[in-house]
């Protein structure tokens, strides 16, 4: 109202001011006699269309003319008379307000005051919803100027006005518009209005329309705060706690979370799987109930409640216990009854009210399972194979050594260092060899077949060589290791000798045949074959001796193990008591020998568990299996408390199994002491560690991203494996800038859009200098109220390492089988080839004609390219695990091949570049060899030069390995090609141009130095780059002693 009243007096002040110098009235009348000279021009030149091309007679045109300029004078004084009565009737107004002037002018100044200077913004808009006044506290909270806003209309698209939820707010739902509609203050409604640049203001929206005595609307004031800093902070902390939550129930670890009383108010589905508790059940609970709940049954007392339920309360009173930020190893009964071992970690989040706890655990039980198994297989079985009289040994499938057993001394004279430097053909006879290829073929055709026996053992005998010269007789069993699929992947054998047998064999029938001609030559000789007999009995006593010899050092074992170790006879009275029982129970040897054990066993029971009924129950097991040689817990791994004499308690882990013998059954046990384990798993229960402790301290890399993939968030884990400087650099990048293939995010997104998640989703990627990187990616789409995806997050574990393995696994089998038939092939061709050679000579000597002479040049020519081939044949197939090694320069190597080839590299117009490090380390090798393998990179590097350009050669030292770069400019390598490029026989040249034999010997002298050889290349005509990798002398010292 008080707009439009200062609009009309700003009318009226402008008419006085025309009206006293008289200017507003000659301009009308200036208009006027405009208005009269446009319509004659106008209707004459209608007059003369109508005459001129209508022919129209003249006098009718002329009429027209002055009829219509009459018409015309006559409405454009009417309009002039009437605009002179509104004239007149502005005057009479003028004198109505010059007395209320005076007032209005004083008002509107304090109430333009307060406009201009509140804080608030204030919006004046008339019904029709245009704006007709904003003040600067809009502008400012609007981001909008007074020329951009005023007339504007409230209501149209160019506001964009949103919902608290970022959704478009219907015109009916705005403020002001309700408050037009329903006439009645509208208050407190929250809405953002987006800027053209995307920024969008949130405002605390207040309507209060005025309405005047007829009930008619005359406008809406709108008032607002802003309150945009409150709204964003709201937002990032909604994000940031919906964030967290997800990761906390994608966890497959349990996470429990409880307030500073105690009372758990989050409980993951990781808990609900490890637990056994449902989801829904838990958050409400106290902690200490919970922790309760999971407390074997043997140690479920009113005690330990209260122990623990006092113990908590202290933590979240004082923050503070000895087991907090520790991970602990922890036994726990589920409400099923079942046991799992947990590993856990117990920590505090301070908050102004005390501390809230949070626990995270992980099922272990499997692993712990395994652990023990493997750790007591193979202590058993190495124990067998150092201690063994007889020799044990594996080797691969290319019949190298991988491990003998100490005994190898004992009977062959040889060191175990000697020994595994040995191949197959040096250890054997030569008929043994011979003898023992044609049984290793048998047993490869076998493993052909699809009927056979796993499992199959062979048993053979061979004369093997010893150290000084001589030979011995061994009687050997072999079968073939294999892998997860069945396919035979080494073989483990076990020698005897059986030397003294043989001679025995030999003697015995020597024997036989002497005293068949003693008996019928003479019977006196009878003598003497029992003086032979004697040898014999005093050589059985011998044995005998060893045997007993064997048994005691096997008596001393058991008698020294740190763990305990008790053997009952035949009717359950204990015969063997060692020291490691005697220190994990308090009872000495004396003390329990011919006691029966299921006496000893309820001794050490703790007394509240001690009943007549567990007697009886124990005595009546342990006769049933001794009578049987079966029971349940036999030859199972038990856990159990058990009490020393002099009262102290500790955990034992016990395997009781059945001995067999002639008379019966014996009983047989190992234990071990697992108190403080135990201890240890209890204090893990307890442990602490915040939310982001999950994130920042797992492995693998765990991101969170947009939907267009930028990234949000990730751990330490990702910075370190893409090898960027800090968090805040890396997440700079994009998902598309760390995905090595362009299609690669398209691929991702894809599969996470179609199925809402991906699992096991191998990716390569791109670290920060280059190096690609392979990695499965698990990962889940995260939507909002709408189904609309809006963020990825997920984990990608590095495979690169792996990937690398299982392909030079695949390269050294391939290269393996290759070689064994690139040897027998080259044999059989090398001699057909010295004759065809020959008679070419006799030719060449006994026909001098032109034509022969000719032919039998061809005839040599092929003959020496395929001795060629066949050299390389035998080089590629030759195995030389006795080549010499020593310690080298690498720079020497690269600066002698390189002195080689230069003078002819230079000669085809090709730079070399060197950038050595002059800091390498020194490595373990063959200088001939790695010699070969840099000079055949050099020059194929020059064949694939031919118009010239830049070799580049590096060495650098990276992790503890020398590396050696070859670089050329040069027509590059395809990728089909970069997968087959050391394959044999495989080459890129035009037929008679190579043997595809080079880059295979490469490979192979490579794989003796323990190293690694790779090819890369971004395609055709961009130049290729050979990287090899050697282990440098110091870590070769150290994987030794490891």
């Amino acid at each position: 109202m008080r707009d439009e009243d200062n609009t009309k007096d700003q009318l009226i002040n402008d008419v006085v001011d025309m009206n006293t110098d008289n200017l507003y009235f000659r301009r009308l009348r200036r208009l006027k006699w405009y208005l009269l000279g446009l319509a004659a021009f106008f209707l004459a030149v209608v007059a003369a269309y109508y005459y001129f091309i209508r022919d129209v007679p003249f006098i009718e045109a002329v009429v027209a003319y002055l009829s219509g300029m009459v018409i015309t004078a006559v409405l454009i004084e009417i309009c002039f008379r009437i605009v002179t009565n509104l004239q007149s009737r502005l005057q009479r107004e003028i004198a109505d307000h010059k007395e209320s002037e005076e007032k209005l002018q004083k008002n509107e100044a304090l109430l333009r005051c307060l406009f201009e200077t509140m804080d608030e913004g204030v919006v004046l808009m008339a019904p029709d919803g245009q704006i007709i006044k904003v003040n600067p506290a809009a502008e400012r909270i609007l981001g909008l100027k007074r020329s951009e806003s005023e007339d504007g209309n409230y209501i149209g698209p160019e506001w964009k006005i949103l919902r608290p939820d970022g959704t478009p707010m219907p015109v009916e739902e705005m403020a002001s518009l309700r408050a037009m509609k329903e006439k009645r203050p509208v208050k407190d409604i929250v809405m953002g209005v987006k800027h053209p640049d995307g920024a969008i203001s949130w405002i605390n929206f207040n309507a209060t329309p005025l309405i005047d005595e007829h009930n008619r609307l005359e406008w809406v004031v709108g008032t607002f705060v802003d309150i945009t800093a409150r709204k964003q902070a709201e937002d990032a902390l909604r994000s940031s706690e919906q964030k967290f939550h997800n990761i906390i129930e994608l966890s497959n670890d349990a996470i429990v979370l409880s307030d500073e009383q105690g009372v758990i108010i989050e409980y993951n589905r990781g808990a609900e799987k490890i637990y056994g508790l449902k989801q829904a059940e838990v958050p409400g609970n106290l902690l200490w109930d919970l922790e309760f709940q999971f407390v074997p049954d043997e140690r479920k007392t009113l005690n330990v409640y209260e122990q623990l339920k006092t113990d908590l309360l202290k933590i979240f009173r004082t923050g503070r216990a000895p087991w907090l930020n520790k991970l602990q190893e922890a036994v726990i009964q589920r409400a099923d009854g079942t046991r799992r071992t947990i590993q856990a970690l117990f920590f505090l989040i301070p908050t102004d009210n005390g501390f809230m706890s949070c626990s995270i655990a992980r099922d272990i039980t499997e692993h712990k399972r395994i652990e023990e198994m493997l750790r007591e297989s193979e202590e058993r079985y190495h124990l067998l194979a150092e201690n063994a009289t007889d020799i044990i040994c594996a080797m691969d499938m290319n019949l190298q050594l991988t491990y003998i057993s100490p005994s190898v001394t004992r009977q062959l004279g040889y060191s175990v260092e000697e020994a595994m430097a040995q191949t197959l053909e040096e250890v054997l006879s030569p008929a043994s060899f011979e003898v023992a290829m044609k049984i290793f073929a048998e047993e490869l055709a076998i493993e052909k077949m699809e009927q056979k026996d796993m499992f199959r053992p062979r048993m053979l005998e061979f004369e093997v060589n010893c150290k000084d010269g001589s030979t011995v007789w061994n009687e050997i069993k072999f079968t073939f290791l294999r892998d997860e699929n069945g396919r035979p992947v080494g073989i483990l054998a076990a020698a005897r000798d059986i030397t003294e047998r043989k001679q025995a064999e030999e003697e015995l029938k020597k024997y036989h045949a002497h005293l068949e001609k003693l008996v019928r030559e003479r019977t006196a000789e009878l003598t003497k074959a029992n003086e032979q007999l004697q040898q014999e009995i005093i050589e059985r006593e011998r044995i005998e001796k060893i045997l007993r010899e064997s048994e005691q050092k096997f008596r001393d074992i058991v008698q020294y193990s740190t763990d305990g170790i008790t053997l009952t006879n035949e009717q359950g009275n204990i015969i063997e008591w060692n020291h490691g029982l005697e220190q994990i129970t308090g009872l000495k040897r004396t003390e329990v020998l011919d006691q029966p054990i299921g006496d000893v066993i309820f001794q050490l029971i703790p007394e509240e568990q001690k009943t007549p009924e567990l007697y009886e129950r124990g005595k009546t097991g342990i006769l049933a299996c001794l009578e049987k040689g079966q029971a349940p817990w036999l030859n199972r791994l038990r856990e159990r408390e058990i009490q020393r004499p002099d009262g102290r308690r500790g955990v034992i882990q016990e395997l009781l199994f059945p001995v067999k013998t002639d008379r019966g059954v014996m009983l047989g046990s190992v234990i071990r002491d697992i108190t403080e384990q135990k201890r240890a798993e209890e204090a893990l229960i307890e442990s602490e560690e915040k939310y982001r402790t999950i994130f920042e301290e797992a492995k693998d890399f765990v991101f969170i991203s947009t939907s267009e993939g930028k990234l949000v968030d990730v751990n330490p884990a990702g910075v370190e494996l893409f090898g960027y400087s800090s968090k805040e650099e890396f997440l700079q990048a994009g998902i598309q800038d760390l995905c090595f293939n362009p299609g690669a995010h398209g691929d991702f997104q894809r599969a996470i859009e179609q199925h809402g998640y991906v699992k096991n989703f191998e990716m390569v990627l791109k670290r920060k200098d280059g190096q690609q990187r392979i990695a499965i990616v698990t990962a889940n789409a995260v939507r909002d109220d709408k189904g609309t995806i809006v963020a990825y997050q997920g984990i990608a574990r590095d495979m690169t390492e792996q990937r690398q393995l299982e392909q030079q696994l695949f390269q050294s089998q391939k290269m393996s089988s290759l070689g064994i038939m690139a040897g027998g092939v080259a044999h059989e061709i090398k001699n057909p080839l010295a004759v065809i050679g020959g008679a070419a000579q006799l030719l060449e000597k006994r026909y001098p004609d032109e034509f022969v002479q000719k032919s039998v040049k061809m005839i040599q020519d092929a003959v020496s390219r395929a001795s060629t081939i066949v050299d390389n044949l035998l080089h590629f197939a030759r195995r030389a695990p006795h080549t010499s090694f020593e310690l080298l320069a690498v720079n020497g190597i690269v600066e002698d091949a390189l002195s080689l080839l230069e003078n002819q590299i230079n000669l085809q117009q090709i730079k070399i570049n060197k950038n050595l490090d002059d800091d390498l380390p020194l490595i373990l090798g063959n200088a001939n060899q790695l010699q070969q393998v840099i000079m055949n990179l050099m020059l194929n590097a020059q064949a694939a030069m031919p118009k010239g350009g830049e070799l580049s050669l590096e060495t650098s030292s990276m992790k503890g390995q020398a590396v050696i770069k070859c670089s050329d400019t040069g027509e590059g390598i395809s990728a089909d090609a970069l997968g087959k490029i050391f394959d044999p026989f495989y080459t890129t040249r035009a037929p008679g141009k190579g043997t595809g034999l080079g880059l295979s010997i490469c490979y192979q002298i490579i794989q003796r130095h323990n190293g690694i050889i790779e090819a890369y290349s971004e395609g055709k005509n961009k130049g290729a780059t050979f990287t090899i990798k050697l282990p440098i002398f110091e870590n070769e010292i150290k994987e030794e002693k490891q």
